[in-house]
């Protein structure tokens, strides 16, 4: 009868052990992640995560010089918009006034000049606020690292935290499986059967409480 009992039980242990580690392999996908990449890693997990945030890196720094570049093409465009016209019909009137001095009297210039020294001012301005303003989302840029590492430790929270003592509970979950199924040949078959039931539904629970921690990772 005991032997049989193993016998059984070692079956069932091994279906057990075979679905437990098939559902690990489905817990360490991250989700929202691409299966087919993390199915069959090159690597380990922490090394296909290291290349996906330095590609995520490489993406976050395209992403926001090219939003720069066009809220500096913007801000260059408007800079310049006082002087276009206001050279242009200075160039225009000076040159009247060199083919036909007697004919463009001062007052008649003064205005223009004023107005193109106005402009020339506040484009001056512009351009030294731009200069000011380049300097200063550079060394935003250099301060990057310690903001993504803010805003992690933020988003992250307790995070790792959770997932770490939830791994650890899977394991020691399995470590109990495995010394109940060792000593099956032993043990008495009615304390065996509770407490590999126990153990089974201690294994289950850890289980759920690491997916709920995964998916933490996905608020």
């Amino acid at each position: 009868m005991l032997t049989y009992l193993y016998q059984l039980t070692s079956r069932v242990f091994r279906a057990v052990a075979a679905g437990v580690l098939i559902a690990t392999l489905a817990f360490l996908t991250l989700p929202g992640a691409n299966s087919q990449a993390l199915a069959a890693p090159k690597g380990t997990l922490s090394e296909t995560m290291d290349l996906k945030m330095t590609e995520a890196a490489q993406d976050f720094v395209e992403s926001v010089l090219e939003d720069y570049s066009d809220a500096l093409e913007d801000t260059f465009s408007e800079a310049l918009k006082p002087l276009k016209s206001v050279t242009k019909d200075l160039t225009k009137q000076l040159s009247k006034a060199a083919a036909a001095p007697t004919e463009i009297s001062a007052t008649t210039l003064a205005p223009k000049v004023d107005t193109a020294k106005t402009a020339l001012e506040t484009a001056a301005t512009s351009f030294d606020s731009l200069v000011a303003d380049t300097a200063k989302f550079k060394s935003t840029l250099g301060m990057t690292p310690t903001q993504l590492k803010e805003a992690i430790d933020t988003q992250l929270g307790t995070k790792f935290d959770d997932l770490q003592v939830a791994f650890e509970n899977v394991s020691e979950a399995i470590a109990l499986l495995s010394d109940d199924t060792a000593g099956l040949a032993t043990a008495d078959p009615a304390e065996a059967v509770t407490a590999y039931t126990e153990h089974s539904t201690l294994l289950t629970q850890a289980i759920e409480t690491a997916k709920t921690a995964i998916a933490a990772f996905d608020d």
